[in-house]
């Protein structure tokens, strides 16, 4: 939209709102947990040390040696480094590894989304404002035409020169006017307010915009592919989501089957602490386990049948976000069509109500017409350029949507097919 003041607003949203601070503390700790998941591929590696020790009577052994003590007290000092390493022979800890992975990338794409989806909300809230003042000045304007109108009409009232009916519309019409003002505000002040709880501020109402629409964009490029509705972010996260089900449904898959595992462990063991260094008190342990799950009540294979499931739904939850993808497109690209049209119609509709206006008061003025007529020509006047105004306000929305259903603009991707060829 080339607009400064919007894009700084969109800057200031996306460094302070709290949703996007939340989106990424949750995609933090996804990678976390993917970092978590890779360690199990690793040795694992401990170091641990103790002191023990033991009291034994020799009395209730009913032995009794003189000139010996009748009971002893022995202590044990062990410095032990140990290690585990799972083989990972059914790929069941590369398969946890690469779901928290994808996980972690759908949580990213959501992130992603995130930012997408609130510069998209601040876009629509700026131009919202824009046009709720332009509605609160057109408001005000028209309220003071009818004012200066009222007068008029009843000046010549008092002269006698029109009824009292002329009058009594000229000043319906203010107080009409009027009640409208009020109203308008309060829906500028609201949307003013929206826009500045997505900037992450306190909402004021202090906060200023344009006077002025942005200019629309260049038109849409004919022959936008399909493909680049890839990158929008709930599609990235769906088919991420999708990868981490399939490598939970391996994971699952391999725990049916036996887990070797070695072991090891060295260290030292003595009964005195200087001794804890000394070569003669190395003490070590070497083995290999397998575990094999036997009876677990039909938990294991229920754990499948579960990833099973997830993965099916996985895939419809991919496909439906696909077809929500298109829908978002073509309502967006029909829109912007009939829109086009509608601005059209209605630039049309606010140029001849203003000269018919104009021609109206000319022959009130010389008593050619009623009053009637002059307050209806007024007010097809003002609802044409109300209108017009919102229609065009709902042209640029209708572009953020485009720009939010193909996931981002359409400039760049140009630019790269022009490097390509």
């Amino acid at each position: 939209f080339r607009d400064d003041g919007l894009s700084q607003a969109i800057g200031n949203a996306l460094a302070a709102n709290p949703d996007v601070w939340s989106a990424a503390a949750r995609l933090e700790a996804a990678w976390t947990q993917a970092k978590i998941a890779g360690a199990d591929q690793l040795p694992q590696i401990g170091l641990t040390g103790g002191l023990s020790a033991s009291k034994v009577n020799m009395a209730q052994f009913g032995v009794t040696i003189p000139n010996m003590p009748s009971s002893f007290l022995s202590q044990r000092h062990n410095l032990t480094l140990g290690a585990q390493w799972e083989l990972d022979l059914w790929g069941r800890v590369r398969a946890g590894k690469r779901a928290a992975r994808a996980n972690a990338l759908g949580q990213a794409a959501d992130f992603a989304g995130a930012r997408h989806s609130l510069a998209g909300q601040v876009a629509k809230g700026w131009v919202m404002a824009i046009e709720a003042r332009q509605q609160v000045r057109l408001a005000k304007l028209t309220l003071a035409t009818h004012e200066i109108t009222a007068a008029q009409i009843h000046a010549r009232f008092e002269l006698g020169i029109i009824s009292s009916l002329d009058a009594r519309l000229a000043k319906a019409n203010f107080a009409s006017t009027k009640a409208q003002v009020p109203e308008l505000e309060s829906v500028a002040s609201s949307a003013i307010r929206q826009l500045e709880v997505l900037l992450g501020q306190f909402p004021a109402n202090k906060l200023t915009v344009p006077a002025e629409l942005p200019a629309m964009p260049p038109a849409i490029p004919v022959g936008v592919p399909a493909e680049i509705l890839s990158r929008r972010p709930d599609l990235v996260a769906a088919e991420q989501r999708l990868f981490a089900t399939g490598a939970s449904l391996t994971q699952a898959n391999a725990s049916l089957y036996p887990q070797f595992s070695l072991t090891a462990s060295g260290g030292t063991s003595t009964s005195e602490l200087s001794g804890l260094i000394s070569g003669d008190s190395v003490v070590w342990n070497v083995a290999a386990n397998l575990t094999q799950p036997v009876f677990q009540a039909g938990r294991l294979r229920a754990k499948v049948r579960l990833q099973q499931a997830n993965l099916k739904a996985a895939e419809e939850a991919f496909r439906s976000t696909m077809l929500k993808a298109m829908g978002e497109v073509e309502n967006a690209l029909d829109a912007g069509q009939q829109l086009a049209a509608m601005d059209e119609a209605l630039g049309i509709a606010y140029e001849q109500s203003n000269a018919a206006e104009q021609v109206a008061q000319e022959r009130y003025d010389r008593g050619l017409t009623t009053v009637i007529t002059l307050l209806e020509t007024r007010r097809r006047a003002i609802s044409a350029e109300s209108q017009w105004r919102t229609v065009r306000r709902r042209q640029l929305e209708n572009r953020i949507n485009l720009h939010l259903a193909l996931g981002g603009g359409f400039e760049s991707m140009n630019h790269n097919e022009t490097a390509s060829n």
